[in-house]
């Protein structure tokens, strides 16, 4: 297994090798791909250097779906670590939805199952979650990874990444929730297909989180659908970088006289499940009595990020302005949502809430995201593209 995934680290155009025997000079003996994955991952060393990957990233093409291929899945397991990030219960949520639409038998597993050498199709959610906290590290055999796909949720410049290298790069298949991170995985040959789950409208009872300490100061009103009566003007959700620090401090005066809910904090870990289960209920609630949505990103480099900006925003039939993103190839800036230079965020807002155009633009914005939602033939194609890539990834 860890041989085929130095191989396909070899082709990665984002890999160099000669940087990484720069970096770790002790790693000379040994060719550069193969210490990454037998040895450097699990150590914890970087493996690409920010500045390819900025490049590759900006630079990738947009992936294209193949949908000529026939759907034979009848049954699979999609498998997520149980004391992983909540938010990827989430997107296990979506997979085994699209799944079952296609109309193949799911069955919810996690590394508790102890089912080792489980020789059915199957997808892991967050690889660098499961196959690397608690016992998901005994997953990681031939007879399991022959017929697994492993759905990437990680960019390609955080530690996260680097350190689940070993194991998606030995799975039949790849998954990516970034479109660029995909192209760049199918430009070295490595089956690759990027998917999302499909939004829909948040369906959760505001009464179950109405007494949660954070929104004890918010106005919660299940029953205000219009968008111009929503309680809150703006609204963040995001763990603390010194580029969101920057920015936000930016914008702070602009939003001190609205109402406006941040919740920008600093933490050393995901948020997961548990205590922290909660919090993903609280940020659906502000979401549905928000106009504005914001998405800054955590660092320079400009990926897009699906779960703030589409699960959280536009399902909630918020305006979500953003920082310059990558490309999408179906949510687009200016019809989606709107995508300004990260110095603009505050006049945005203002033009948003205060502008005729503007609220004639966020009133154009919420119809074309309503379309969206309501398309059940996006739902479908969105399925019948999972099942055909994995029924053909793993023998199905």
């Amino acid at each position: 297994m860890l041989t085929l995934a130095s191989k396909r680290l070899s082709s990665l155009s984002v890999f160099e090798p000669d940087w990484y025997v720069n970096q770790y000079p002790d790693t000379a003996a040994m060719e550069s791909a193969r210490h990454a994955i037998f040895y450097g991952a699990k150590e914890g060393r970087r493996i690409f250097d920010l500045n390819k990957v900025a490049s590759c990233i900006t630079n990738a093409p947009l992936l294209v779906r193949d949908v000529d291929v026939k759907n034979t899945l009848s049954k699979i397991d999609v498998y997520v670590a149980s004391q992983g990030n909540v938010f990827m219960n989430e997107i296990a949520d979506g997979l085994c939805d699209a799944l079952r639409l296609g109309g193949a038998s799911v069955q919810r597993k996690n590394e508790n199952s102890q089912d080792f050498f489980n020789a059915d199709p199957k997808i892991v959610v967050a690889p660098h979650e499961f196959f690397l906290l608690n016992g998901g590290r005994n997953f990681f055999n031939a007879q399991f990874m022959h017929r697994c796909v492993v759905y990437n949720t990680e960019q390609f410049q955080t530690q996260w990444f680097s350190s689940a290298l070993p194991e998606m790069l030995s799975a039949a298949a790849i998954i990516d929730i970034c479109n660029q991170s995909a192209s760049i995985l199918n430009s070295a040959g490595i089956p690759v297909l990027h998917w999302e789950p499909t939004i829909k409208p948040s369906t959760i009872d505001l009464s179950t989180v109405a007494e949660h300490p954070l929104l004890k100061t918010v106005s919660i009103d299940d029953n205000a659908t219009d968008w111009d009566k929503r309680a809150i003007d703006v609204s963040f959700f995001g763990a603390e970088s010194p580029r969101r620090g920057r920015e936000l401090a930016r914008i702070a005066p602009r939003i001190a006289s609205i109402n406006s809910f941040i919740y920008y904090r600093r933490r050393s870990s995901p948020l997961s499940n548990g205590h922290d289960n909660g919090l993903t209920k609280v940020a659906e609630a502000v979401a549905r009595q928000s106009k504005i949505y914001l998405n800054i990103h955590r660092d320079v480099l400009p990926y897009f990020e699906w779960h703030r900006i589409a699960h959280q925003g536009i399902a909630n039939n918020c305006v979500v302005i953003s920082d310059e993103c990558l490309e999408h190839p179906l949510y687009k800036p200016g019809t989606h949502y709107i995508q300004v230079n990260a110095r603009h965020i505050g006049d945005a807002i203002d033009w948003v809430l205060n502008d005729q155009e503007g609220q004639r633009r966020a009133q154009a914005i919420r119809k074309a995201n309503r379309s969206l939602l309501n398309n059940n033939k996006n739902e479908h194609s969105n399925a019948e593209a999972l099942l055909s890539f994995v029924s053909e990834t793993t023998n199905a």
